[in-house]
């Protein structure tokens, strides 16, 4: 049912309690109700500023509220809040960051620090409103996918419409009549996601007490129940505030690179290859740092500890500087050492750098890391140097990781790994997968993140922001994770390391034919040599630790083992595939379903398929290879926070006034190389300077 807010009879709604399991604790109650909101607006685009012309409000799976003006939707609030009594109305937005903008504006309502909840800046979690009568919460942190593939997923009754034909550039006010399919549009937004959220509840057996705020929250609980016995080991093991810094300085993500010998070029045949889970495999098969840290007193280099970072005979973590970088091997695919995560930044007349990746520094030039006893392994097999520094050191014991949480990997592996095929099962399938994929993200988190404050500009001046509290110091912050902690963050920084490490041995098996690598994958020519032998390895391996699940059909499937990704049909991974470095890349490769031929991109922020369409209508892969290339037309936004109020402005003949509000802007996207990258490929391509040496370059 679908009722305008002006002609709500409020005394028909009825809210009723969700009793609290006894193991539930708390002296308030939810409505057993589930809620969702959402807004539309009109962007003005001449002035970059954005309106409300329409909300909608769900209640259960059945009710829908619509209104046009926010003083109708503070009067649904307000009657609302009256047939709620003392209980409290959950209520899911699919992008809390957009709607809650509008709402903070002053003549809507103020917020107090105490009703906000974010992440980081622009990134909502939570608000609550009318003590604490509503608290709104975004589903997108809950599930970490659009709302269209959410509902589809649920094969929800009103799944989400198309934006394509609701026509998001269309100028609509508050007094514009909206067609049944608008609508229709507005409604499915809103009953979607509630029953979507009752699908969620059923598939994690949860109730409104116990569901989590973000995806990551479902693993951590179950992280946090097969931890409970090393509560003692994590609180010796927790760092410090010196050794914490250098674990932060240590962390890095997966290695993403292209190979500057193939930056531009269209190659034919491009297959690929792919780690099956890749962080869980390194959380069950790998060594961790089980002990205390201790930290070296004496950081004169010697044999002993070289040797012990070659063969890992201890886990060490240290800040070093090393003068005078050379490649090994001139030809190296993918360098080791990235500019970013350098302490500070070396000048870039005294390196050179292969799309950030530093592949020589002048003799006397020092570059200053924080790396761990894996990354050292493959740096001194990359480079040679003229001398190393070390600064400051640990070592700690090495030793498997926790049995509850190896356990946890093997077990989730498992159920995705049973689940794997059967459409009939595919939410369970997808549910256990996320839930894999969560461990490593839980693992990694920074302990130290502080609380983000809201700024009420009603007392501080006229811009809306959050900000990282830094009423408590480094060592305070510390010791509160340290107190609830069950994890501690050198597992993270390990489990990170070691899979850079495992992507690293099948790079150095097929060096000159490696084009690009992402993480957990490598895209190649020809034939790689030697990799049945490491997948025969990781089996073995699994085979003892128990890292393996059967599917469907009883195939066995191994963590670790890299996985064919190539097309049967073609023999290939991408029929045609060029790259213009990191997260930049084109290909032109077969669909499943119509064996048709189409042309894809991955460029880091631009819409995957419209910008492969957009690309394929204007020059394919030879015009991606040749930049500048712009995207203008794939559906790119920009969000525009405006957080002042604009004041009235008339639109096709009527007077709006414009709140705080958020335009989502149409936008361009350049793709290019950086000046530096662009001369050295230059360079290469030329012919001028096909070995990269300290004595060519400097």
């Amino acid at each position: 049912m679908m009722i305008w807010e002006p002609y709500v009879d409020y005394n028909k709604i009825e809210f009723h309690k969700l009793p609290r399991k006894k193991a539930q604790k708390g002296d308030w109650y939810y409505a057993r109700e589930i809620a969702a909101f959402d807004i539309e607006t009109t962007r003005l685009a001449d002035i970059e500023q954005s309106f409300m012309y329409v909300w909608q409000f769900a209640i259960g799976e059945r009710t829908v509220i619509m209104g046009r003006s926010w003083d109708q939707f503070l009067h649904m609030m307000q009657s609302l809040r009256d047939r709620l009594g003392e209980l409290r109305l959950l209520v899911m937005v699919h992008n809390l960051s957009f709607e809650g903008q509008y709402l903070s504006s002053p003549e809507i309502y103020q917020f107090s620090n105490d009703e906000v909840f974010a992440t980081d800046s622009r990134k909502l979690l939570r608000l609550t409103m009318f003590e604490e009568a509503f608290e709104f919460r975004c589903s997108y942190f809950l599930f970490n996918l659009g709302l269209d593939t959410v509902t589809k997923r649920f094969k929800c009754q009103y799944s989400k419409q198309s934006g394509a034909a609701f026509d998001y550039a269309k100028i609509r006010t508050p007094s514009t009549p909206l067609t049944h399919k608008e609508l229709m549009y507005c409604v499915c937004d809103v009953l979607g996601l509630t029953e979507a959220m009752r699908h969620q509840l059923e598939l994690h057996k949860d109730t409104l007490y116990t569901l989590p705020l973000t995806q990551t929250g479902y693993v951590r609980r179950e992280a946090k129940r097969v931890m409970r016995g090393h509560r003692q080991e994590i609180q010796s093991a927790f760092p410090d505030e010196e050794l914490f810094d250098l674990l932060r300085h240590a962390f890095r993500g997966g290695n993403t690179h292209g190979n500057r010998y193939y930056t531009g070029e269209i190659i034919d045949h491009v297959h690929g290859i792919d780690i099956a889970s890749s962080y869980p495999t390194q959380q069950v098969l790998e060594q961790y740092p089980t002990s205390p840290f201790s930290r070296v007193g004496s950081l004169s280099l010697n044999r002993r500890y070289l040797d012990k970072m070659r063969h890992r005979e201890e886990a060490i973590v240290m800040h070093v500087i090393f003068y005078g970088l050379e490649l090994r091997y001139q030809y190296e695919p993918i360098p080791y050492l990235a500019r970013a995560k350098c302490y500070t930044r070396p000048d870039k007349r005294d390196i050179i750098v292969d799309n950030g990746r530093i592949l020589a520094s002048r003799p006397g030039c020092g570059v200053e890391v924080a790396i761990t006893d894996i990354d050292f392994k493959i740096i001194e097999s990359q480079y040679r140097w003229d001398r190393m520094e070390i600064v400051q050191m640990y070592t700690a014991r090495y030793g498997p990781m926790f049995d509850g949480l190896r356990d946890l990997n093997i077990k989730l592996f498992r159920d995705k790994t049973r689940l794997k095929g059967d459409e009939s099962q595919k939410i369970y399938y997808d549910r256990a997968k996320e839930m894999l994929n969560s461990i490593y993200g839980m693992s990694c988190q920074n302990p130290l993140q502080p609380a983000i404050l809201f700024s009420d500009p009603a007392f501080e001046g006229y811009t809306l922001d959050y900000k990282l509290d830094q009423s408590l110091s480094v060592a305070e912050l510390l010791k509160k994770a340290k107190d609830r902690a069950f994890l501690t963050y050198q597992l993270g920084v390990w489990t990170t390391a070691h899979a850079r490490a495992q992507l690293q041995r099948v790079i150095d098996l097929h060096k000159d034919y490696v084009i690009y690598c992402d993480t957990d994958s490598v895209m190649y020519t020809g034939e790689i040599k030697g990799l049945d032998a490491v997948n025969a390895e990781y089996r073995q391996r699994d085979e003892v630790a128990g890292g393996y699940g059967d599917d469907i059909n009883g195939e066995r499937h191994y963590l670790g083992v890299f996985e064919n990704e190539d097309d049967p049909r073609h023999g290939c991974k991408f029929d045609r595939f060029v790259q213009l470095g990191a997260k930049k890349y084109a290909f032109e490769k077969h669909d499943k379903k119509t064996d048709e031929l189409y042309v894809g991109i991955t460029i880091a922020g631009v819409p995957k398929k419209a910008g492969g369409k957009e690309l394929a209508a204007k020059g394919g892969l030879e015009a991606f290879a040749k930049p500048p290339f712009i995207f203008d037309e794939c559906g790119k936004l920009a969000s525009i926070y405006n957080d002042e109020d604009y004041g009235d402005v008339v639109v096709n003949g009527e007077t709006v006034h414009i709140t705080r509000n958020v335009t989502l802007s149409p936008t361009t996207y350049e793709l290019g190389l950086e000046k530096d990258y662009a001369s050295l490929i230059e360079k290469i391509s030329g012919d001028e300077l096909r070995k990269i040496t300290r004595k060519s370059l400097f």
